[in-house]
């Protein structure tokens, strides 16, 4: 018998009885195409994995969502938004994932409560638990997120809606001061800044209406401050016709 085959045979026969596992799963027929938007990458592997070894099984796509409902895979995993195609003539499957973000940490406290809560809130208007924060901080390496404090009425009206998206539209400008939001019983909006440069803390009044147009002439007026030599400790534009800055004595 030939001294290579009998060499290869071997060595096939104590893979076999070495590795089980390989001989048991065979190669994937399928293809798996993942794109992932804005997820942790330990947490989004994790679920990539589970997915394709259910879809290798599973033909039907209602056990599949039944089996990532059995996992809580939003509220473990922060997915927001999840898409599978499947092509069976390339043998392919399109498996896309989408992260919620984490925007301001929260607390609120429940109508009739004194307790207090806190969580996460992110920019699909969901409430995570705090560990979202901690996850997120070392995927994104951010810093840590500004404080929102509302009641929980606030907090299941449109009105939260209005805050995230003007977070949103001037997020460059709150990444870089914003330490805190304040919405309080008369739903008047207040902003606690700091400025990094200037090591001072602003309070910015915005009242109840027209935070767009406010936001836009707190930006400006924060700009402006930066290349003075005293920068005020309170902005109130609450009337946009009569803006009231106070210094410090």
């Amino acid at each position: 018998m030939n001294k290579h085959f009998v060499s290869f045979f071997l060595t096939v026969l104590l893979l076999f009885f070495l590795f089980p596992a390989f001989s048991q799963r065979p190669p994937s027929k399928w293809k798996f195409l993942t794109t992932v938007q804005n997820c942790p990458e330990s947490l989004s592997a994790d679920l990539v994995i589970k997915i394709t070894e259910k879809l290798e099984k599973e033909e039907n796509f209602w056990a599949l969502q039944r089996y990532l409902d059995s996992l809580n895979y939003k509220e473990h995993y922060f997915i927001s938004d999840y898409k599978i195609q499947k092509r069976p003539l390339k043998k392919e499957s399109q498996i896309f994932l989408k992260c919620a973000n984490p925007v301001f940490k929260i607390d609120y406290v429940k109508d009739n409560s004194f307790e207090k809560y806190s969580g996460i809130l992110a920019d699909n208007g969901k409430i995570y638990s705090d560990t979202m924060a901690i996850v997120f901080e070392q995927f994104q390496k951010q810093k840590k997120l500004p404080y929102l404090s509302l009641s929980f009425g606030h907090l299941e009206s449109p009105i939260k809606k209005d805050i995230l998206e003007l977070y949103s539209l001037y997020q460059n400008f709150f990444s870089q001061y914003l330490n805190e939001v304040i919405l309080n019983e008369e739903k008047e909006l207040i902003f606690i800044l700091f400025h990094p440069f200037k090591k001072k803390i602003i309070t910015a009044f915005l009242g109840q209406e027209e935070w767009d147009l406010k936001v836009k002439m707190l930006k400006r007026m924060v700009l402006h401050f930066s290349q003075e030599k005293t920068i005020p400790s309170s902005l109130n534009l609450s009337n946009t016709k009569k803006i009231v800055a106070r210094f410090e004595d």
